[in-house]
């Protein structure tokens, strides 16, 4: 994997190149806590301030996040798709996840799980 710089604001910011040529930052943005605006576990999420911190990971070269339908009963998809859809959609990256296990229609689970997303190439 070649390591190159990735944002001029952020130089120390490395990326893995895959064999496909996509480039994904070697940091990355896990959404399984965000910001709240009330303590406890998985809480309601405070949208203005997850917002925020994607806007600085995105600024700071981060590109890739990691999400799952799990993560605050499913709000953290929407939220992250909010946040990520303020920016040019060939910019960033998203790992998702789902339990085919716990959806026999995991078809559907799927679809619904990248409408934040957009159309997927």
């Amino acid at each position: 994997m070649d390591k190159t710089a990735q944002s001029s604001d952020s130089p120390a910011v490395l990326t893995c190149r895959l064999p496909d040529g996509t480039e994904l930052s070697r940091l990355g943005m896990g959404a399984m806590r965000l910001p709240q605006t009330a303590p406890g576990f998985a809480g309601p999420i405070d949208e203005p301030r997850a917002t925020e911190l994607v806007d600085y990971c995105m600024q700071h070269g981060v590109n890739y996040y990691d999400t799952a339908y799990i993560y605050h009963g499913g709000a953290s998809e929407v939220v992250l798709g909010r946040a990520l859809a303020r920016h040019p959609r060939e910019s960033y990256h998203v790992a998702d996840k789902f339990n085919v296990q716990a959806n026999p229609d995991y078809r559907a689970q799927l679809a619904q799980q990248l409408e934040p997303w957009g159309p997927v190439t």
